[in-house]
C-alpha cells in the first residue's frame, strides 16, 4: 500500500529510515500512525509479520529530538530478553539514522546511568527495576510503547505490567510532562478491554491476515522413526515446534546426521542458558538448509531468517498459539507449508479444531480478571523506590491504575502488607509500611523485580572440551548420559552442582521437571464439545462421563460439588466428568446445585485453583479473606451456578461418540 502525501509529510524525519526501502506501508501502518502522530493511544492488533514494529515506533521517533535529554524518551517493552535483544538489532540502523542512540537495560545488557539511549528497549522488569532504583532517569520519557501483549494481558506479568504503565505515567505528570502509551499484539480476544487496561481513551487498530497459500498436511507420529521419516521428506529450512523439552530433545536427537539436515539439527528450549540459545538462533539463521526443534521460545518474532516449512509435533495449547507458530512459515514467499505430526486421534482431532477456529479468526479466548496478589510485589518496588525507605497505603493506591485500585480498601490493602511481615513493617502512625532486612537483601541482590517463580534450581551442564555451559537439567550423576541441546552426551565429571560432559552416541534424553500444562479456558471447552458433536449449549451423556465443556477450573469446582452430592464423580477434565464406580449407569445430572457447595468448593480448594487461575507466587500469603475473594474474582459463584444451569442434557450419535471417547478416554478400546 503506497503512502498517502499527507503521511510521508507528517514523518518528515522517520520516512526515510523506516519505510524508504519498503514498496509502501503495509496496512497496520497506514492505519495505525495517522492516530499516533494525532497523539492517540492505541492497541496495534494485526497477525504476526504484519509491520507492527515499524507502526508502532514511527510516531515516538518523529518527535524523539534526542536533544537537551537527560534520559530515554521512548521505552519500549517487550515480554522477554530474547526479544529484547531482537527490537535492540532492528532498531540500531534506523535510530542511527535519526542521530539517536538504542540501548537495553536487561540482567545481561544495562545500560550506562551517565550516558542514557533515546531509545531504551528492556523487559517489564527491566522496567519495574528502573522506576525502583533509578526514578529520576525516567521523567524524560514521552512514549511507551509495549510490543507482543498478547503474551502478558490477562496473566500475572500483564497486571504487573499494567501498574509499571501507571506508575510511570504519575512520574512523568509530576515532572510536568505527557506520556503517551501505545500497544501491539497478535490478534486477541477481547481487545477493547485488553487495551482498556494499559491505556487511556484507547484506539483499537486491528486488520485481517494476509493473504498467504497455506499448504497443510498431516502425518502419524505414533512412533519417533515415523516423526523422523516426516521431517526428512522435507527440504530447505525447517522448524518444528514441540510442547515439551524432552520432546525437543528426542526429535533434535533423533534427526541428527539425517539427510537432508545431516548436523544442521538444533534444540531451543527454556532449559538451554541464554547463550547457548543465541548460538543456536545465529546457527539457524546462517543455513539454508537446517532444522530447529523448540518449545514456545522461537513462537516470538526472534529473527531464524526465513524459514520454508513449520511443523507441529503435538498440537499448541490454544488458536492463538496456531496462529504464531505456522505465522513463522512463508514470510518471504506469501507460501506457508506446515506440517501437523499427531501422536493420536486426540491430538489430530484437536489439531483439525485449531485450524478450523483460526480460519473464522475465532481465538476462543478470554480476559482472565485481575490477580490481587500481584499488589505484594508493586508495594515492594514502591517502598524501595522511596529515598525514605516507606510507603503508605493511600500513596500505592494512587500509584495502581483505577481498574486495579477499585478492587481494593485502604484497611484491606493495609492488612495484606501487615501479613507479609517477612518484606514490611509498621513504620509511624497510620498505614505506613517500612522495609524489613529481607526486603532489603533483595533488593540488593535484585531479586525482587519479578512475579515469576524460581526457575534456577538445578544442575549446570558444561561441555568438557570447550567449557561452554550448555543448559540446565534437574539433577545427574557421573557417569549418566544425557542428550541436551540436541547432543548426545556422558557425564565426566561434577563439581558442586556443576557437571562437564562428553559426545556419546548412546546418550539418553535429558529429564526435565514437568511444567503445568496450558489451562483450557470455557470458551476453548465449550467450541472444542460443539466440533466433536455435542450440540450448542447441550452437555453429552455417555457411559462413564458427562461431557460438559466448562473449562478446566469451572470443572474442578463443580465436580467438588457434585461428589458432595454422592455422583462419585472422578477429578474434573477440561471437557467432561468421569463417573466413579457406575458401569453402565448414566443417570441424568442434577439440574442445578446448591449455592452453598459452590462457596465450600471454592474455599477448599483454594490452592489448585490458585494455580489453574494462575495467582501466583505470592498468593499463599495473602489474609484468609483476600485469597477467598481473589478466587471468586476469578471464579464468580454465581456464574458457575448459573453456567450449569443452562446446561441441558443430551445422548449423541455414534459418530459424535467415538470423537469424544478418543478425546475424552484415550484409553477405551474401538467398537465395532
Amino acid at each position: 500500500m503506497s503512502a498517502p502525501p499527507a503521511l510521508r509529510a507528517r514523518l518528515r524525519r522517520t520516512w526515510y529510515a523506516l519505510f524508504a526501502h519498503h514498496r509502501g506501508l503495509l496496512p497496520i501502518q497506514a492505519a495505525a500512525i495517522p492516530h499516533l502522530l494525532d497523539g492517540r493511544e492505541c492497541l496495534l492488533s494485526a497477525p504476526t509479520a504484519g509491520g507492527k514494529t515499524e507502526a508502532l515506533v514511527a510516531a515516538a521517533l518523529e518527535h524523539a529530538t534526542g536533544e537537551g535529554q537527560h534520559g530515554p524518551e521512548v521505552v519500549y517493552i517487550c515480554p522477554t530478553r530474547a526479544l529484547v535483544n531482537d527490537v535492540h538489532r532492528r532498531l540500531e540502523p534506523i535510530a542511527h539514522r535519526l542521530h539517536l542512540r538504542v540501548g537495553r537495560h536487561t540482567a545481561d545488557h544495562r545500560p550506562d546511568n551517565d550516558r542514557l539511549p533515546h531509545v531504551l528497549v528492556t523487559t517489564p522488569e527491566g522496567l519495574d527495576s528502573r522506576l525502583c532504583r533509578h526514578p529520576g532517569t525516567l521523567r524524560s520519557v514521552r512514549w511507551l510503547l509495549l510490543d507482543e501483549l498478547h503474551l502478558l494481558a490477562g496473566a500475572l506479568r500483564g497486571d504487573q505490567l499494567a501498574t509499571l504503565v501507571w506508575r510511570l505515567r504519575v512520574l512523568v505528570r509530576a515532572a510536568e510532562g505527557t506520556l503517551s502509551v501505545a500497544a501491539a499484539s497478535a490478534t486477541v480476544a477481547q481487545p477493547e478491554q485488553v487495551a482498556a487496561r494499559y491505556l487511556i481513551d484507547p484506539v483499537v487498530v486491528s486488520v485481517p491476515a494476509a493473504e498467504r497459500a497455506l499448504a497443510v498436511s498431516a502425518r502419524p507420529a505414533e512412533t519417533m522413526p515415523q516423526v523422523v521419516e516426516a521431517l526428512c521428506t522435507g527440504h530447505g529450512k525447517t522448524l518444528v515446534f514441540a510442547n515439551s523439552r524432552n520432546r525437543v530433545e528426542a526429535v533434535a536427537a533423533a534427526v541428527k546426521g539425517k539427510a537432508p539436515f545431516a548436523d544442521a539439527v538444533y534444540a531451543h528450549h527454556g532449559s538451554l542458558l541464554r547463550p547457548e540459545r543465541e548460538r543456536v538462533e545465529a546457527a539457524f539463521l546462517s543455513r539454508r538448509t537446517a532444522l530447529c526443534v523448540a518449545t514456545q521460545t522461537l513462537e516470538l518474532g526472534i529473527d531464524i531468517g526465513d524459514v520454508d516449512r513449520v511443523a507441529l509435533y503435538g498440537p499448541p495449547p490454544d488458536v492463538a498459539a496456531l496462529l504464531q507458530r505456522i505465522g513463522r512459515a512463508g514470510r518471504r514467499t506469501g507460501h506457508a507449508d506446515v506440517l501437523f505430526l499427531a501422536a493420536d486421534a486426540a491430538e489430530a482431532l484437536r489439531f483439525a479444531f485449531l485450524l478450523e477456529r483460526a480460519g473464522l479468526e475465532d481465538l476462543c479466548g478470554e480476559l482472565a480478571a485481575y490477580h490481587p496478589a500481584s499488589v505484594v510485589q508493586q508495594a515492594a518496588s514502591l517502598l524501595m523506590q522511596n529515598r525514605t525507605r516507606t510507603l503508605s497505603v493511600e500513596a500505592l493506591l494512587t500509584r495502581l491504575p483505577p481498574w486495579q485500585a477499585a478492587h481494593w480498601t485502604p484497611s484491606r490493602l493495609s492488612g495484606t502488607l501487615a501479613e507479609r511481615e517477612d518484606l514490611f513493617r509498621r513504620a509511624g502512625p497510620g498505614d505506613v509500611f517500612g522495609a524489613t532486612d529481607a526486603l532489603e537483601h533483595a533488593f540488593t541482590r535484585g531479586t525482587m523485580h519479578s512475579q515469576l517463580g524460581n526457575e534456577s534450581a538445578g544442575v549446570i551442564v558444561y561441555d568438557a572440551l570447550t567449557q561452554r555451559a550448555i543448559g540446565r537439567v534437574d539433577s545427574i550423576e557421573k557417569g549418566d548420559s544425557l542428550t541436551l541441546g540436541g547432543l548426545s552426551s556422558k557425564v565426566v565429571g561434577r563439581r558442586g552442582n556443576d557437571v562437564w560432559v562428553e559426545g556419546d552416541q548412546l546418550g539418553k534424553a535429558a529429564k526435565f521437571r514437568p511444567r503445568p500444562g496450558p489451562v483450557m479456558g470455557a470458551a476453548d471447552a465449550r467450541k472444542y464439545l460443539e466440533f466433536l458433536g455435542v450440540p450448542p449449549g447441550f452437555g453429552a451423556i455417555m457411559p462413564g462421563f458427562w461431557a460438559h465443556g466448562l473449562g478446566e477450573a469451572q470443572g474442578r469446582v463443580l465436580a467438588w460439588v457434585l461428589r458432595k452430592q454422592k455422583y462419585l464423580v472422578a477429578p474434573a477434565g477440561p471437557l467432561a466428568f468421569a463417573l466413579e464406580d457406575l458401569p453402565g449407569d448414566i443417570r441424568m445430572p442434577p439440574p442445578d446445585l446448591p449455592m452453598d457447595l459452590i462457596e465450600g468448593a471454592l474455599q477448599r480448594q483454594q490452592t489448585s485453583l490458585s494455580r489453574v487461575t494462575g495467582q501466583g507466587p505470592d498468593f499463599r500469603h495473602l489474609p484468609a479473606e483476600e485469597r477467598s475473594r481473589a478466587i471468586r474474582l476469578a471464579l464468580p459463584p454465581e456464574a458457575l451456578r448459573d453456567a450449569w444451569r443452562r446446561l441441558r442434557w443430551t445422548t449423541v450419535g455414534s459418530e459424535a461418540l467415538a470423537r469424544l471417547r478418543a478425546v475424552i478416554d484415550p484409553s477405551a478400546p474401538d467398537e465395532d
